[in-house]
């Protein structure tokens, strides 16, 4: 009976559709084109829950795509869009310039109004991703 159930159900279309994938297929990574110059596309991502040190629980990462090099700024674990802006201004823009491309996957702090109007002004492209999502900041992360 168990032979004629497997193969009536292996033969059946509607049986095939509805059958419940057991072995998810692992989605590849996008690749993201490497740039051409140093500090033109960087990504950005927080590590929190970090124990207090002189007031920082967090730390802000920034990696150039280019030249795998880091800038890494003690940050709290709150900070607003308008604290977010500060960082990146003092720690990146002052020594490298303006990217052309950011990557990050912090939407509450770089998604805000602020940050928005911000990016705008300095004329950079934002490029969203989901939060714990290698396929996009995998170096990030």
């Amino acid at each position: 009976m168990s032979v004629f159930v497997k193969n009536y159900v292996d033969g059946c279309a509607i049986c095939q559709a509805m059958k419940n994938n057991t072995h998810p297929i692992k989605t590849p990574n996008q690749p993201i084109t490497t740039p051409a110059k140093p500090w033109s596309v960087i990504t950005s991502d927080f590590v929190t829950d970090l124990p207090e040190i002189n007031g920082f629980n967090s730390i802000n990462v920034v990696v150039d795509r280019f030249s795998k090099a880091i800038v890494i700024t003690p940050c709290r674990k709150d900070i607003t869009a308008e604290g977010m802006a500060t960082l990146f201004l003092n720690n990146v823009w002052k020594w490298f310039g303006l990217p052309d491309r950011i990557i990050s996957d912090r939407g509450p702090q770089f998604a805000s109004q602020v940050t928005k109007e911000i990016w705008k002004t300095l004329g950079i492209k934002r490029s969203m991703s989901t939060a714990y999502h290698p396929q996009t900041d995998g170096e990030t992360e």
